[in-house]
Order: C-alpha cells, then sequence, then structure tokens
C-alpha cells in the first residue's frame, strides 16, 4: 500500500496511457480493479470498456476472498480457542541443515556462552511474539517501498507498460535497506514484551555484561549484512553493464558491510540490557529526535553513501581506503561502547538496587 502511494506521483500523469494501453499489468493491478468499480458507479453504461471489465474483476476477486474468509475463520477460530486453553505448544527440533552453519557460528562469532544465549534468545523470542513480528513486518514494508519507488519507474512506449531501473535508485537500495533493517532491529529488541519476567535476567547475570550485549550486536549486525548483501547481490543481476563490473561490485559490497556495521554500533551504542526486558521512558524529547533522525539524518546518509560509492569505485585505491576507514571508525565506536560499559558498571546505583529487592519482598523495613 505504501509503494503504490508513493509510485502514485510518478505515474499520475500516465494513468490513461495506462489503462488504454491493453496491458496485462492493468489487470493485474488490484487497485485499478477499484478504481473500475468507482467509474462504473459514476458514469454508468458510458465508462469506458476497460473500467466494466476491471470492475467484473473486482466482483469476482471480492467474491473469492470472502469465500476464503469464510472457509479459514472457523479453522483458525478452531486454533485460537485450543492455544487459549491448552496454551501454544513449541517444540525446538533444530534442523539439519543449519547444524554446520550454528557450528561455525559459535566457532568463529560466538565464541563465549553469554554471547550465544543472548543470540538464540532474540532469534527464538522474535519467532514467538506476535508484535515484534508485527513490527518487523511493517519496517519491512516500509524499507521495501521506499526502494522500489526510488529505483522503478514505469515508462510507455508504443501502447505497451515498460519497467526500468534507474541507475541512482539501484545505488540507494544498499543504504535504504540496511538503514531501515538496523533501525527496525534495534526497535524490536528494545520493546518490552513481559516485564514480569524480567527480574530473572537481574538475579541471575545482574546487570549486563559486555558479552550480553555483544550478543545482541552480533545478532543485529549479521541480519543486517545478510540483507544488504543479498539487495546488492540481487540487483547486481538486474543492473545496466556499467554497475557490474568488478570495482563497482567490491564496492557495493565493502558498503553494505561497512555501514551494517557502523550503523548496528550507533544504534546500539547506549543499550545496557537484556533485550525485550526494559521499559523506555518516554519523554518530550522522541517526537524531535524521530524527526530528526527520519527526515533528516536518513536522506543525508543516503545522499552521503551515494556520493562516495563513486568515489570508492574510482580505483583499488579508493577501495582500500575506505577499507581501512570503516575498519578504524569500527574499532574507535567499539572501543568507546567498552569504556562507556565500564564507567557505567563502576558507579552504583542503589536505588535500582532497593527497587528490585522491593520487588520482589526482599527489603527490610
Amino acid at each position: 500500500m505504501l509503494a503504490v502511494l508513493l509510485f502514485y506521483p510518478a505515474v499520475c500523469h500516465s494513468i490513461m496511457p495506462l489503462l488504454t494501453s491493453d496491458s496485462t499489468a492493468v489487470r493485474c493491478f488490484p487497485p485499478f480493479w477499484f478504481l473500475g468499480v468507482y467509474e462504473r458507479i459514476l458514469q454508468g453504461p458510458s465508462a469506458l470498456p476497460i473500467f466494466s471489465q476491471l470492475a467484473h474483476t473486482a466482483c469476482n476477486a471480492l467474491m473469492l476472498m470472502l469465500s476464503i474468509v469464510l472457509l479459514t475463520y472457523p479453522l483458525a477460530y478452531r486454533r485460537r480457542v485450543r492455544q487459549l486453553i491448552e496454551g501454544a505448544g513449541v517444540i525446538d527440533n533444530p534442523s539439519r541443515t543449519a547444524a554446520p552453519l550454528r557450528h561455525v557460528l559459535h566457532t568463529v562469532i560466538l565464541r563465549r556462552p553469554a554471547q550465544r544465549a543472548v543470540f538464540h534468545f532474540v532469534s527464538q523470542t522474535i519467532l514467538r511474539a506476535q508484535r515484534q513480528r508485527v513490527m518487523l513486518g511493517l519496517y519491512g514494508g516500509l524499507a521495501l517501498a521506499l526502494t522500489i519507488s526510488n529505483m522503478v519507474v514505469l515508462r510507455i512506449a508504443a501502447g505497451h507498460l515498460r519497467p526500468s531501473l534507474l541507475s541512482y535508485g539501484i545505488r540507494t537500495a544498499v543504504p535504504i535497506m540496511a538503514f531501515w533493517t538496523i533501525v527496525a532491529l534495534s526497535s524490536i529488541v528494545s520493546a518490552p514484551i513481559d516485564r514480569r519476567c524480567s527480574w530473572l535476567f537481574h538475579a541471575i547475570i545482574g546487570r549486563p555484561g559486555p558479552d550480553h550485549l555483544a550478543g545482541t550486536r552480533t545478532w543485529i549486525t549479521l541480519w543486517a549484512m545478510l540483507i544488504s548483501l543479498t539487495t546488492a547481490l540481487v540487483l547486481h543481476a538486474l543492473s545496466p553493464a556499467q554497475l557490474r563490473t568488478p570495482l563497482v561490485t567490491a564496492g557495493q559490497a565493502l558498503v553494505a558491510i561497512g555501514i551494517s556495521l557502523l550503523l548496528t554500533d550507533l544504534c546500539l551504542y547506549s543499550v545496557r540490557t537484556i533485550p525485550f526486558t526494559h521499559l523506555r521512558t518516554s519523554s518530550i524529547t522522541d517526537f524531535p529526535l524521530m524527526v530528526v533522525r527520519y527526515f533528516v539524518f536518513f536522506p543525508f546518509f543516503v545522499f552521503i553513501v551515494v556520493h562516495q560509492e563513486r568515489w570508492i569505485e574510482a580505483s583499488v585505491a579508493h577501495l582500500l581506503k575506505t577499507f581501512l576507514f570503516l575498519a578504524i571508525a569500527h574499532t574507535v565506536l567499539m572501543k568507546a561502547h567498552q569504556h562507556a560499559l565500564r564507567q557505567s558498571m563502576l558507579e552504583t546505583a542503589p536505588e535500582e538496587s532497593d527497587e528490585f529487592l522491593q520487588r520482589l519482598g526482599l527489603c527490610d523495613h
């Protein structure tokens, strides 16, 4: 839906030529179906034949969807009632195909038990929590809508509709997907699920240590890299020849990995808690910060990355300089985060401890 709204300014002047082009894409686009219903009701029999055909398709599609709802609703209701009475059974059967990947992950990246515990805790919680899955779907839809609307244009030539890709839009796809992936995952792990059980983490481990926080950072970084590199790989196959040279491909891969590392470091710099257990207190400064982050920093970030990509792809020396800069910036951010974490752990917080003991009923009066 958001992609349709973002596409509208680009195609609003070509809607009538598009509708009269006898293109198959028109009949496969549901908003045009209900445009046909509107025009058929408004103009009656005098409406164009294409509108009558689209209105007929809309009525058939609506009846089909109502039939599917009537058939599936009793099954979904029965399943939901059973879950409410018996509880949702969760069976954790590790996949045999994923076992080698998990072994490599534990051996190379997640070497400490605390990192592995938090890493898998985040993965399993997101798969089981409906609110987190809905948030993930919303952010994912927004990222795809921005990427597609910025990259795809519709051209009408000789009565036929032909989509094409813009070179600038192809370059913006990786930073857009990386930014919204990291923002989405950072917001999801910061959203509490049931704080009544959060005392368990406090009782077992106390304040989270560097390894616990590293597990969250590793989880977000790996998913951001995977999505960014997948986006670059898919667009590499669809890009024109000038964007498929070895230097361009290497530059896009380096940018995908580098911004995934740096954005994750920045987003999680102030995080000091186990995922899903901290209730952040809202303040009056939230809205201005959100405006600055999404309407100022995000466009500026995409513009800077796209502008630097052209410089990176100029030579191998520029590619190596960019690699050194990203490595140094990541190291500096990691050192600063570790120093800030040590400082926060040295600071005493008696009010926090008293509040925790009172919740457990262990404080003397």
